[in-house]
């Protein structure tokens, strides 16, 4: 068994504050919380949220619920207003590195960001913290001629140093940590895949109850 680490995972969970929160990113990143809470590899993991956000008691609940064990914080991070990141970055840095050098518990924590790109939210880094950070994919980037014209692009792109600042990435999937490494350059030291974890899965094959199977499912033309 892994010796429990005496550092506190701090968590940037304003995705579960967004309309991404039931859809792939937001389930994904539930079952990953969910795992890395029952771990218990740390002293403690704390899961902070905006202000600025829905936040009310039933939505704060519900994210107590599925997170037991978990301790939930509420700062004053601000979100993007019509596109623009720069206030927002400036004033979210300063608001956690007073969160982080408040608290003696939270002095050489780690700090994962869950969903670095997710509209309205504005996630960064704190200094004096393990940074870490977790990668779907760079597709707008690499597809930037379909996707610059519908999406917001440049406040797209100005998130991207949060990539070249993260300690260690955890990339979703092979093909998004070679994606990384190709046409980032991202070191292979920096760079982890986790190959779909946690995602739970059933792989008893299941047959429907009262159904007939074919001896064959396709014919080639007879003679």
């Amino acid at each position: 068994m892994m010796a429990k680490s005496k550092k506190t995972l701090v968590i940037d969970g304003q995705v579960f504050q967004t309309e991404a929160k039931d859809r792939g990113m937001g389930r994904y990143s539930v079952c990953l919380v969910q795992s890395l809470v029952r771990g218990a590899e740390y002293e403690a993991v704390e899961i902070v949220l905006t202000k600025n956000l829905p936040h009310g008691p039933r939505q704060l609940d519900e994210l107590k619920t599925l997170f037991a064990g978990a301790k939930l914080t509420l700062l004053d991070l601000k979100i993007a207003r019509k596109g623009g990141v720069g206030f927002a970055t400036k004033h979210n840095k300063n608001e956690l590195n007073k969160f982080i050098s408040s608290r003696a518990d939270l002095n050489d924590s780690l700090y994962l960001i869950l969903s670095l790109f997710q509209e309205p939210t504005v996630s960064v880094f704190p200094a004096n913290v393990q940074r870490l950070l977790v990668m779907y994919d760079i597709i707008p980037y690499l597809y930037h001629e379909r996707y610059e014209p519908i999406m917001q692009y440049e406040s797209y792109l100005r998130r991207f140093k949060y990539i070249f600042e993260a300690d260690q990435i955890f990339a979703i999937s092979q093909s998004v940590a070679d994606d990384l490494r190709t046409y980032l350059g991202v070191p292979d030291k920096r760079l982890t895949c986790i190959d779909g974890a946690p995602i739970r899965t059933n792989h008893d094959l299941v047959k429907p109850s009262q159904s007939e199977l074919p001896a064959s499912f396709v014919k080639g033309d007879e003679a």
